[in-house]
């Protein structure tokens, strides 16, 4: 009788992420990516990812969550420091890409264009999935401008494997290029959870945030607005610190606190004395746990159109903090009629006045929309890119001879 001993399984193929920044998880972009590697993770799925090492004090090889990240060498902060990083690009692939079952580049452009013609990548058809964010890419440009693609990001997007878009607006600029249908695929990325935030937690948040920084205590008659995002030219912080100041001098307990770092800092301070709120409009820099700052939030506000949509927003409404959002097509595709309880004219300091003063004067309503537009959110959850999606799509344009490579097993 023929006792032949079980032939041990082949380990899966790890996926890689190719990804401008992907942690410290700081910004809206970066926090999207680390809920999609989280997403892909639990579906399974091995992932290491390749990123820029953006201060020579930074290990070249960190985990974090559990997901080897490699730091290349070469940060693109320039012309020459692109070349050079899109060389680093092609040594990571060299020396790791026969392993993987498939790659997934954050942005079209340079650095995917240096993927999807590197030469293993060619002779082991290697699939390779390119995200296309119009809003996500003008975001990381120095000053906001009408967004026009280049030539490397059409050119990604032609010949990758899949294009994953994130709204339809994203969709038909590619088609006006000449990109084929076939090849996009439109997946929100609002598949996110929701944050915990009974009371016992708001204060919670708001004790630990005072522990690190005195300047963020609050009082427990304060009503505190939170702008969760960057001190960058996009967020358009210098006109809602034009528009807020009436209100802030009639109302003494609300509060406002400004996220993030940037180069707007020195500008924003100069104008909150101009105004005379430099004590009390809070820059209190970047907040590792964003969670925290959202848990400690009444009220979060979302000042520019092209800003926090990706994963700051729905995080918010999820989990049911009031939140107001300028107007957009994008936020009107993801809401639908329950966009216009909770966003704003972008470019009308009445409107948001308006706004602000209303939810000052009946919060619970702001609060009951959001919860609405978070059950919405819920219920689209299927349509989102996750990472069981995201891996069914990849498992579809796979040759069938790679499939066996990519079978899910639970990360070890």
């Amino acid at each position: 009788m023929n006792h032949s001993s079980p032939q041990p399984t082949k380990p899966a193929s790890p996926v890689a992420i190719l990804a401008r920044r992907y942690w410290p998880s700081i910004c809206d972009a970066s926090l999207r990516l680390a809920n999609l590697t989280k997403s892909l993770r639990w579906s399974g799925l091995k992932v290491c990812v390749g990123t820029p090492r953006w201060h020579s004090s930074w290990p070249k090889q960190v985990t974090v969550e559990e997901v080897p990240v490699s730091r290349l060498e070469h940060p693109p902060s320039n012309q020459l420091r692109q070349s050079h990083y899109r060389r680093s690009i092609a040594t990571w692939l060299d020396q790791n890409a026969r392993d993987y079952a498939w790659i997934y580049c954050d942005e079209p452009g340079l650095d995917a264009l240096a993927v999807l013609r590197h030469p293993v990548v060619i002779h082991k058809k290697i699939p390779v999935v390119v995200r296309f964010d119009p809003l996500e890419i003008s975001s990381s440009l120095p000053t906001p401008e009408p967004f026009q693609p280049s030539q490397s990001i059409i050119d990604s997007c032609a010949i990758a494997d899949r294009v994953i878009v994130p709204h339809p607006s994203a969709q038909q600029i590619l088609l006006r290029h000449g990109i084929s249908p076939q090849r996009i695929s439109v997946c929100s990325d609002w598949g996110v959870r929701a944050i915990d935030r009974t009371s016992a937690d708001i204060r919670t948040a708001r004790k630990a945030l005072a522990d690190i920084n005195s300047d963020l205590n609050l009082r427990s008659h304060e009503r505190l607005i939170v702008v969760p995002g960057e001190l960058t030219p996009h967020w358009k912080l210098s006109s809602l610190i034009q528009s807020i100041t009436p209100l802030l001098d009639r109302m003494n307990h609300v509060r406002l606190w400004l996220h993030g770092d940037g180069l707007e800092r020195e500008r924003l301070y100069e104008q909150l004395q101009f105004f005379g709120h430099h004590r009390t409009v809070i820059m209190p820099g970047v907040v590792t746990t964003i969670d925290t700052l959202l848990q400690a939030a009444d009220l979060c506000l979302f000042p520019s159109s092209s800003v926090g949509l990706s994963w700051l927003v729905p995080s918010c409404l999820i989990s049911g903090i009031p939140t107001l959002v300028a107007r957009s097509a994008e936020l009107n595709w993801h809401l639908g009629l329950l966009a216009a309880a909770i966003d704003f004219e972008a470019e009308s300091s009445s409107s948001l006045l308006e706004r602000i003063e209303h939810w000052t004067r009946s919060p619970e309503e702001l609060t009951a929309a959001c919860r609405s537009a978070g059950q919405l959110i819920r219920r689209q959850s299927l349509n989102t890119l996750n990472g069981h999606g995201l891996n069914e799509l990849l498992r579809s344009i796979i040759p069938s001879n790679q499939k066996s490579q990519t079978t899910s097993m639970p990360n070890g």
